[in-house]
């Protein structure tokens, strides 16, 4: 006799019951006798009619034990049970799917599902499985009210009588639709549907096509008022009607554009693109903030509207605020660029060291506790060394967003008195809702958004006066010149006074228990937990750097080493040591005596060898590593061994840069793509008056019986012989990405328009003519500092094809470092002579001339020069394409007076490629 329940399960199937056993343990759950006895039995019954349905009744049983007990566990057994004797597949079903409605513990859900299932089940099992799905989905993203909705809408739509085809369609596209819709509006946008549903299902997909075409955009009440039309005209001339509510028809159009406020952050994700990296002069893109999934973490009442994390700036999905399009989109302008401002001002270059240098009133600094984790970020640890680390953060915030404030005003006026009024409105409507209770916002008001303060009776005297001698102290103290170090030189010196304000409040309770983050307008705050999400491996290389750079005796600051390091793709030289070290040494003598030693010294291979060895430059996955010889035209020798390059792979930035160039060219893509493919080599080639053939070439034939008529000796070249040709080519396009690529190209399309910008939309150009031609093509690029740190980043190789990824690689690329153009040929060049083409041609893409440490000028061109020789050498051929450059003799001296282009703009691409490409394939 089983000494337990789970015993008994064993001896029905060991493998079960050993998964069981095994989640309880890891769940931590020691079921009662009960318990176990109602799991053993009911696992039993349902392996005796299939053995995944055994599995996922265990895990379903297991998965209510844990949160909700016996009640809900009887209630999913005998639900089970019936199910089980229904068949298999509908058992599957509703074991997978029941547990996420018992665990919502909402008796209206459940019986809603119960009827539902009643619905669809009558339809047919194969009604069922996406449906529930989508319904699960819902409730693990704790949707409940979108789940009601989504229910109510399955029970109208399969209620009526619909055919085979017709509910295995619905069955599909509705839990698409409500998954399409957006989280913040799904409960409202789904009951909306279910009116159209109610008038006629037929409207279903005009609908859904409208919501797809723009509707989505409408406010709730504007969406309202178009379905109100839609159906009434339905109700007149459904033909016109379905037009109206899809879009399709003029008045459709009209009515939509009368009613739409919201603005989509696709809309304006280009220009703003475009924008950040322009003020920031940094690789940033832009995301929705709902990308950042349930991992944000906020210290306000509630969610912010914007953030950023080093690599994007997030913002929302989409906005509609204001009853104003124009207003909404000059909000997302506003946040972006707000957000930008804390890379463009140093927010995020704290560092203690300089706190302690510039503030010397800020008083003593305590170390942190050795047992304490290590910060993430300086901010971070910065905030630790307050009792409470909230209250610290708020105080910063205040400062630094008077400072940035400030910032705006001096260089960006006429942004500052538009965008802060806009922060004003947020802030008066924070006040209606009670913000102003707290002391530190109407601090914030006066201080980050140079609002006038009118005190009322909400706080005391003495909070005044310590809120105006604060506001007094920043007015004095920060100017256009100072740095977020100077905030928290602030935030030392007031921390205590403030903090015995908020015990003079509410003396009885504990003071850090109760304390609450204050709201700021939009959620504005700097969070560096999301910054060292993103950047917190440069953070700890920049550490390990300056231990071995303070044991040679060099005293640099870290924030000024991270910069660096962020900047030059985790690159470092000598001198780049001695700059940063001068740098320093510019500090009081207190802080940072005379640097003694010289930094060649270091072994700064050492130093870039810790790149490797921890974490990978941002934007690069770490590969091989490969050496070559230098030519010193000094020497007429070369230099073996001299130069160290590594091999990498670009990693993807997900972004629709490809997409957008190519509808930003619509154009320009279509003339190059129509005339590669005048390039493309017919397949066959017929070769007429052949001696000997595959057939008779009949204009011959015509010839030969002419000839034979009038007595002539007929000629016996009568055959034509068909060859197929096939052109053997393989193409290499290889990019500068040196930090030069960041300037703005004159004359382009926009202010902000870089080189850079030029090169990769040449890239996606040519991406799509070779694509077109189908000729190998592999893309790469190319950077360095120094001889020991050149990087070569594959981008596409030959053997990949054009896919999201690689699409996805060219958004990513970005300004780095130097070019030590040599080098990067050479690697080039082995690459291409590894694939097996009879013609090979390598382009390479820049914007002047080599240049890096110890390669410069004569030295650098010589040795770039003596690289192609070497290709041509190795029948390689090479061409290159120069942006953002007059026409100058020494580029005939790089690459031959027939071997280079210089363009300033794309749109100038497509017959400088044609001509260049169709010499190499005619050659």
């Amino acid at each position: 006799m089983p000494a337990s329940p789970l015993e008994k399960l064993r001896i029905a199937d060991p493998k079960v019951a050993g998964h069981v056993v095994d989640k309880l343990n890891r769940l931590g759950l020691d079921l009662g006798p009960a318990a176990a006895a109602l799991l053993a039995d009911t696992v039993i019954d349902a392996l005796t009619i299939n053995t995944d349905f055994g599995f996922l009744v265990a895990d379903g049983m297991i998965g209510l034990a844990g949160r909700t007990g016996n009640p809900r566990m009887a209630a999913y057994a005998e639900t089970i049970e019936h199910a089980g004797r229904i068949g298999a597949t509908y058992g599957i079903l509703m074991a997978s799917h029941l547990p996420p409605v018992l665990l919502a513990d909402d008796p209206a859900l459940a019986t809603r599902f119960k009827d539902v299932v009643d619905i669809l089940h009558a339809k047919g099992v194969y009604a069922m499985k996406t449906p529930l799905e989508r319904l699960t989905r819902l409730l693990h993203d704790n949707e409940v009210a979108a789940a009601k909705a989504f229910l109510e809408l399955l029970s109208i739509t399969f209620s009526r009588d619909l055919s085979y085809n017709r509910c295995s369609r619905l069955a599909r596209s509705l839990p698409n639709a409500v998954a399409g819709f957006s989280a913040r509006h799904r409960v409202w946008q789904t009951r909306v549907l279910i009116r159209t549903v109610t008038a006629d299902e037929r409207l279903i997909e005009p609908f859904l096509n409208g919501m797809a075409a723009g509707l989505a955009l409408l406010a709730e009440d504007a969406l309202g008022r178009f379905i109100d039309y839609g159906l009434e005209k339905y109700c007149v001339h459904p033909k016109s009607g379905a037009a109206f509510l899809s879009l399709e028809s003029q008045l459709g159009q009209d009515w939509f554009s009368q009613l739409q406020v919201t603005v989509a952050l696709d809309q304006v994700r280009s220009q703003l693109d475009d924008y950040v990296k322009a003020r920031t002069g940094m690789a940033i893109g832009v995301k929705p903030i709902s990308t950042l999934g349930r991992g944000l973490d906020t210290a306000a009442a509630s969610p912010p509207w914007v953030c950023s994390d080093g690599a994007f700036i997030y913002l929302p999905d989409e906005i509609s605020r204001y009853d104003n399009p124009a207003k909404n989109k000059f909000l997302y302008k506003l946040l972006a660029k707000i957000e930008s401002g804390f890379y463009e001002f140093g927010s995020f270059g704290f560092d203690m060291e300089k706190l302690i240098a510039i503030r010397p009133d800020a008083g003593h600094v305590p170390q942190r506790p050795a047992d304490e984790p290590e910060a993430a970020t300086d901010i971070d640890g910065f905030y630790r060394l307050f009792p409470l680390p909230l209250l610290a953060a708020d105080l910063l915030n205040i400062f630094e967003h008077g400072r940035i404030r400030r910032q705006f005003v001096s260089n960006y006026p006429g942004l500052a008195e538009k965008g802060y009024a806009y922060l004003g409105d947020e802030c008066r409507s924070l006040s209606a809702n009670g913000a102003d209770r707290h002391p530190l916002f109407r601090l914030y008001k006066e201080i980050a958004l140079g609002m006038p303060v009118v005190h009322d009776g909400h706080l005391t005297p003495a909070t005044i006066a310590v809120i105006d001698r604060v506001a007094l102290r920043f007015a004095e103290t920060i100017s256009i010149d100072s740095t977020i170090n100077d905030c928290g030189g602030l935030v030392w010196r007031f921390y205590s006074e403030v903090a015995e304000l908020f015990k003079e409040c509410d003396p009885a309770s504990a003071f850090a228990a109760v304390y609450t983050s204050m709201e700021t307008p939009f959620g504005l705050r700097l969070r560096p937990e999301l910054y060292a999400r993103t950047l917190g491996g440069i953070e700890r290389l920049a550490g390990r750097i300056r231990s071995i750079l303070n044991r040679h005796g060099i005293r640099v600051f870290q924030s000024d080493l991270k910069e660096h390091l962020y900047r030059r793709n985790e690159s470092l030289t000598a001198e780049d040591v001695r700059e940063l070290a001068e740098r320093r040494g510019a500090m009081p003598e207190k802080v940072a005596p005379a640097v003694q030693l010289d930094p060649a010294m270091v072994q700064i291979s050492t130093l870039t060898s810790t790149t490797a060895a921890g974490a990978s430059a941002p934007g690069a996955a770490a590969g091989s590593v490969f050496h070559y010889a230098e030519w010193d035209y000094r020497m007429a020798d070369y230099l073996l061994d001299h130069v160290r390059v590594r091999d990498r792979r670009i990693t993807s930035s997900s972004n629709d840069f490809y997409g957008r160039t190519l509808r930003r060219y619509p154009e320009l893509t279509g003339h190059i793509r129509h005339a590669f493919e005048m390039l493309r080599p017919e397949k066959l080639v017929i070769l007429r008056r052949w001696m000997e053939g595959d057939e008779f070439d009949y204009r011959a034939l015509l010839d030969f019986a002419v000839d034979r008529k009038s007595g002539r000796t007929p000629s016996e070249r009568i055959y034509v012989k068909r060859l197929k040709q096939t052109r053997d080519l393989a193409v290499l396009l290889l990019v500068d990405l040196s930090r030069s690529t960041a300037n703005a190209v004159p004359g382009t399309r926009t202010s902000v328009t870089t080189v850079m910008d030029v090169q990769k939309e040449a890239i996606v150009l040519f991406c799509e003519a070779l694509d077109v031609v189908g000729d190998a093509f592999a893309v790469a690029g190319f950077s360095g500092s120094g001889r020991s740190g050149v990087d070569y980043y594959r981008i596409k190789d030959f053997q990949e094809s054009l896919n999201d990824g690689v699409k996805d690689r060219i958004k990513a690329l970005a300004p780095q470092r130097s070019t030590r153009m040599g080098a990067a040929i050479r690697h080039a060049g082995s690459v291409l002579q590894k694939v097996p083409a009879r013609v090979r041609l390598l382009i390479i893409i820049g914007d002047g001339f080599p240049n890096d440490e110890g390669y410069k000028r004569t030295y650098a061109i010589e040795d770039t020069r003596r690289a192609i020789s070497e290709m041509r050498a190795g029948h390689v051929q090479t061409k290159a394409l120069t942006v953002n450059m007059g026409a100058d003799p020494r580029l005939d001296d790089l690459y031959g007076n027939v071997h280079h282009y210089v363009i300033n703009d794309v749109r100038d691409l497509p017959d400088r490629l044609v001509r260049m490409y169709g010499r190499i394939t005619r050659a």
